[in-house]
C-alpha cells in the first residue's frame, strides 16, 4: 500500500522515464549518425581525442587551448571499445541526448505538464540536431542543466552548495572561461538571491576547487604546468578568431529572427529585475535560471555564430519554451503520439533532404570506417595519404599547414604537435609564423593548400605565404601544392 501511494505521488509519467529517454534519443541519433564527414569542428574535436588514446599529456605532447576533461572522457570510452569515429559519434548520440532528458526534467521541475514538456524536447532536438556533436561546449551545457536542477532542488542548503560547486568545478575543466562563468554566477545566486552566508558559502567554495585543485596536480606530475600557462592562459589572450554581433545579424533571416527573440526575451526580463529591486515579486526560479542564463550566454565572444549563440543562450530557449507552454493547451494523449511520430519524420526527412546532392557511401578510411562519406573525399584522403605514405617509407616527415590536415593525418595516425591544428590561437602564446619558419629551416615535406581555393577563415595566411617563400614548390596533389629541396 505504502509503495503504492508513493508511486500515485510522483511526477507524471517518472515511472516511465527509459522509454521516454530513448525516444529524445531518436532525433539526436538521427541527425549525428546520418551525418557526412564534412565537418571540421568535428574533426578537430576527434583530433584532441585520438593523441590522449595513444597515451598523449595534454599541453605537454599535444596543443590545446582548453581544459581537457571532455577529450579525456571520450578516450577512456574508446580505450574501452574501438579508435573509430563511430565510437566518438555514439558519445556525442549519449551527451545530446542527455541534454535533452534534462530540459525534460528540468521542465518537469518547474511543473510544466509532462506532454508539453516532452514535445518541447522533442522540438528542441529537432532544431539543434544540426549543431549536436560531442565537444566540450555541449558537455559544459549539461553541466549547467544539472546545476540548475540541483540550485532548484529541495535538498540541505550546505550538501546544495557544495554539490554546485562541484560541478562548477567540473565545468572548469572542460573549459576554463565558461567554467568561470558558471562559478560567478553560482555565487552570484548564492550572495544576491538565496542570501547564503558563512559556511555555506565556504562550501560552495570548496566543492568549486575540488576538481581543479586536482588538476593541478596533474599538471605538477606531468611537469606541464608550463604549457598549460602557454597553451589554456596565453590561448585567451592570442585567440584571434572573430565574428561579431553584427556578423551574425548579416548572416541571414533566421540568425536575425533567433537574436530577434532570444534578445528580445533576455531584455523584456532584464528590465522586469530591475523594476522588481527587494520587492521580490519575480519567482526565484526565474532569477536563479536568468543568473546563469545570462553568464552562459557570454559562450557566444568570441566567435558570435548559431552554435556558440544557441548553446550559450539554451537556458534563455528553454525559459520561452515553458512561458509558451503555459499559455498553451493540448487536449488529448494522441496529441503527444502524432507530435512525436510528426517530429521524427520530419527530423528523417530534412536530414535525407540535406543529403540529396552528396554521392555517398560507408566509409573505408582507418578511424573513419562505418561513416557516411563522399566518394570523392574518400578517394582525395587516399590519394593524399597514400603520396604522405611514401615520403615517410623514406624517412622524411610531412607536415600538412591546412585547418583541414587532421582529415589525412588521423586515418595515418600521425601527429604533429601546434602543427596539424594551427588556427589563429590554437597555439596558445606561440605565433604560427614563427613556428612556420622553424619548420622551414628543417628537411620536411610542407603541403599547403592551392591558391585557387580559400583558407578556412580561421587560418592565418602569413603561414601560406612563408612557406611558398622559403621552400621549393616540387609537386601537385588533389587541392594542395607540395613543398620541400629540390630533387625530392
Amino acid at each position: 500500500m505504502k509503495l503504492k501511494n508513493s508511486l500515485k505521488n510522483r511526477r507524471p509519467c517518472q515511472t516511465r522515464s527509459p522509454v521516454f529517454g530513448i525516444m529524445l534519443s531518436i532525433p539526436v541519433l538521427v541527425s549525428i549518425m546520418l551525418r557526412p564527414i564534412n565537418n571540421l569542428d568535428e574533426i578537430w574535436n576527434f583530433g584532441f581525442v585520438m593523441p590522449m588514446v595513444n597515451g598523449m599529456v595534454p599541453y605537454k605532447d599535444m596543443n590545446i587551448i582548453i581544459t581537457p576533461l571532455a577529450p579525456w572522457l571520450a578516450s577512456i570510452v574508446m580505450l574501452a571499445t574501438e579508435e573509430e569515429l563511430l565510437i566518438f559519434r555514439l558519445c556525442g548520440v549519449i551527451l545530446c541526448t542527455l541534454i535533452l532528458w534534462m530540459t525534460w526534467q528540468l521542465l518537469l521541475d518547474l511543473k510544466l505538464e509532462w506532454k508539453k514538456a516532452f514535445l518541447f524536447c522533442l522540438i528542441l532536438g529537432l532544431w539543434y540536431g544540426q549543431y549536436f556533436t560531442y565537444d566540450y561546449n555541449f558537455l559544459n551545457l549539461l553541466f549547467l542543466l544539472i546545476i540548475v536542477r540541483v540550485e532548484l532542488s529541495e535538498k540541505k542548503e550546505s550538501l546544495k552548495g557544495f554539490g554546485v560547486g562541484v560541478l562548477c568545478g567540473m565545468g572548469l575543466l572542460t573549459k576554463q572561461t565558461t567554467g568561470v562563468f558558471f562559478s560567478v554566477a553560482g555565487f552570484l545566486c548564492a550572495i544576491g538571491i538565496r542570501k547564503e552566508r558563512g559556511r555555506t558559502l565556504l562550501l560552495r567554495l570548496a566543492g568549486n576547487m575540488l576538481f581543479p585543485c586536482v588538476f593541478g596536480i596533474y599538471l605538477l606530475c606531468k611537469q606541464c604546468l608550463r604549457e598549460f600557462l602557454v597553451y589554456c592562459v596565453g590561448g585567451i589572450t592570442k585567440f584571434g578568431n572573430n565574428k561579431t554581433l553584427i556578423d551574425y545579424w548579416k548572416c541571414g533571416s533566421m540568425q536575425r529572427l533567433q537574436l530577434l527573440i532570444i534578445g528580445g526575451y533576455w531584455v523584456y526580463w532584464t528590465v522586469l529585475f530591475l523594476n522588481d529591486g527587494k520587492k521580490n515579486n519575480i519567482p526565484q526560479f526565474r532569477k536563479i535560471l536568468f543568473m546563469y542564463g545570462s553568464f552562459s550566454t557570454l559562450l557566444a565572444y568570441p566567435i558570435f555564430d548559431d552554435i556558440h549563440f544557441l548553446t550559450g543562450a539554451y537556458l534563455f530557449v528553454v525559459l520561452i519554451f515553458f512561458d509558451l507552454g503555459r499559455i498553451t493547451y493540448v487536449k488529448q494523449k494522441g496529441t503527444v503520439l502524432f507530435g512525436t511520430l510528426y517530429i521524427y519524420a520530419l527530423c528523417v526527412g530534412l536530414q535525407l533532404y540535406s543529403l540529396k546532392d552528396y554521392d555517398l557511401k560507408l566509409c573505408e578510411l582507418n578511424h573513419y570506417r562505418g561513416i557516411l562519406i563522399e566518394r570523392r573525399l574518400e578517394e582525395r584522403i587516399k590519394e593524399v595519404t597514400a603520396y604522405i605514405t611514401q615520403f615517410r617509407k623514406r624517412g622524411q616527415d610531412v607536415y600538412i599547414l591546412d585547418a583541414a590536415a587532421e582529415l589525412f593525418m588521423i586515418p595515418l595516425d600521425i601527429y604533429h604537435k601546434d602543427y596539424d591544428l594551427m588556427l589563429k590561437g590554437t597555439n596558445g602564446s606561440k605565433e604560427p609564423l614563427e613556428l612556420t619558419e622553424k619548420l622551414c629551416e628543417k628537411d620536411v615535406v610542407i603541403f599547403v593548400l592551392n591558391e585557387k581555393y580559400s583558407l578556412n577563415w580561421q587560418y592565418p595566411p602569413e603561414v601560406v605565404s612563408t612557406v611558398r617563400e622559403r621552400k621549393v614548390k616540387i609537386n601537385e596533389i588533389t587541392v594542395y601544392d607540395v613543398y620541400g629541396k629540390e630533387n625530392q
